[in-house]
């Protein structure tokens, strides 16, 4: 979902129509199309048979949130999650590196890299790369390519999406994950 209808839908949620129609003022600050979106709402949530929401998902192990602080810092406005296979992988840190880095450290990198290439993006999907020390026992995935800094190094290409924060909350996040996955 394009970012621009992200904000739409947050604008139909919080400023519906029978608010707006109480306050004309609210109604003439609501875009055009957001006024027809709210009007014509297509599902209510009875029509909803399945769904997994976010909160589930991290309820469940399957999505982990970074803390907003440091993605702050990263000059990220969006609550951002990471995919529990990019977590696993690139984020905590193996054993043989303790010593040598931390957890903090290698959220950094990625959401460094993530933000800087997200300054020039103007697209719902960004593939962005960085750089990661992968210990040599692990396999190698077919998002990663050798790195000209050590054999410990990997180039790696990880996709961000953003998207409504949950099924109840249009509000805009930002989902870190694996090339291939959704």
């Amino acid at each position: 979902m394009h970012p621009v209808d992200l904000i739409q839908l947050w604008y139909a949620k919080n400023l519906s129509l029978t608010a707006c129609q109480k306050n004309p003022e609210r109604s003439r600050r609501m875009p055009k199309q957001v006024r027809r979106a709210a009007a014509n709402h297509m599902f209510s949530k009875d029509d909803i048979i399945f769904s997994y929401t976010t909160k589930q998902a991290v309820a469940d192990g399957v999505l982990i949130k970074t803390d907003s602080k440091l993605s702050s810092e990263a000059a990220i406005l969006f609550p951002v999650y990471f995919t529990s296979a990019v977590w696993g992988k690139y984020v905590k840190v193996p054993e043989e590196f303790k010593d040598s880095q931390n957890l903090k450290g290698r959220l950094w990198d990625i959401l460094f890299m993530f933000a800087f290439r997200a300054k020039n993006c103007s697209g719902s999907v960004l593939p962005f790369r960085f750089n990661c020390r992968i210990p040599q026992s692990e396999p190698w995935l077919k998002n990663e390519e050798k790195s000209g800094i050590s054999f410990q190094h990997r180039d790696v290409v990880l996709k961000a999406v953003i998207a409504a924060q949950d099924i109840d909350d249009p509000s805009p996040a930002i989902f870190i994950m694996l090339p291939w996955e959704d």
